[in-house]
């Protein structure tokens, strides 16, 4: 294999392992997990800490997490910010 092939076969790797970090980006299963583990992670800090109702206030950062993650909503935004970049 000469030097333009080998070169050419790097940047496909590189593309398929760049896509591959992309769909797990944004795939739904991340995003869930992470929010039910933000969840989580807050109830059993605000279990400990004694605060009076620590479900519904697991449930904030939680929801913000997840609501920070959606980016279709946001799109439009997106395309903004890039016009005046």
């Amino acid at each position: 294999m000469n030097t333009s092939e080998h070169k050419i076969e790097k940047i496909i790797s590189r593309n398929e392992r760049v896509e591959a970090d992309k769909k797990w980006e944004t795939s739904l299963f991340r995003r869930l997990f992470l929010t039910i583990t933000t969840f989580l992670l807050a109830f059993l800090f605000l279990k400990i800490i004694k605060v009076e109702n620590p479900f519904w206030g697991a449930c904030v950062p939680a929801g913000a997490y997840f609501l920070q993650n959606l980016a279709k909503p946001l799109s439009p935004l997106r395309k903004i910010w890039e016009k005046h970049r």
